[in-house]
């Protein structure tokens, strides 16, 4: 096994002291292998004590393959991570966007993710607001509808990421992309469409068939029922 060899001793205290607490918990001796093999990849990932910026390279520190790594990822994460809002999804897609590992293609954003335990808290947020994914092509690459993240992240508030994002979609329509850039609610809309009418008929109809597309792409991303 390969890990990282200067560990500060703040590091081993810690490690001493969260072991502790955990072995503590079960009666002496009987604490579960896999939990002990959990506990101690947890700390170790936290910590960055694994070598590799890939799971590949990581798992070859470790002396296991890839998909045994995997295994102790969703396993620890189960035993002893956090469980995930949807400001950390939001952070998934912000940190692809950063990278620019981020790719928008006929209306999908494509982006890979081989953690699988981000993999999922993605696809299941998208399932939360009844949106589908695709991952039948190889499932660490995510196809997502452009209109369900950039509707998601309409409803999280993340405005910056929400304008870089959508001024990457390619809109047949520039008003919807402005919809989505000034994160517009049926609200807005309702109202815009009153003062339109006041003024042009012509404007209020065409805001509202602009309305109408944003809905008809909304379902067409939402899981059929």
């Amino acid at each position: 096994m390969n890990v990282k060899a200067d560990v500060s001793k703040d590091v081993k205290e810690a490690f001493f002291d969260e072991f502790f607490n955990e072995f503590s918990k079960y009666p002496f001796g009987s604490m579960p292998k896999r939990d002990l093999e959990c506990f101690i990849f947890s700390f170790m990932e936290r910590n960055g004590l694994i070598e590799g910026s890939c799971n590949r390279d990581r798992a070859y520190s470790l002396g296991i393959n890839t998909t045994r790594l995997n295994s102790y990822m969703v396993d620890s994460n189960i035993k002893f991570g956090k469980k995930s809002d949807e400001n950390s999804v939001a952070t998934i897609i912000l940190d692809k966007q950063k990278s620019q590992n981020i790719s928008y293609e006929d209306n999908w954003f494509i982006f890979a993710e081989e953690n699988p335990v981000l993999r999922e808290d993605f696809i299941q947020a998208m399932k939360n607001k009844g949106y589908y994914t695709d991952t039948s092509y190889n499932k660490e690459i995510i196809k997502v509808k452009a209109v369900a993240i950039l509707d998601f992240l309409t409803e999280t508030k993340d405005e910056n990421l929400l304008k870089q994002l959508a001024s990457i979609a390619d809109f047949e329509n520039q008003k919807l992309k402005d919809y989505f850039i000034s994160q517009k609610t049926w609200k807005d809309i309702s109202k815009d469409l009153f003062v339109m009418l006041k003024e042009s008929e012509k404007d209020a109809i065409t805001l509202l068939m602009t309305a109408a597309q944003y809905s008809c792409e909304l379902l067409k991303a939402k899981i059929n029922k």
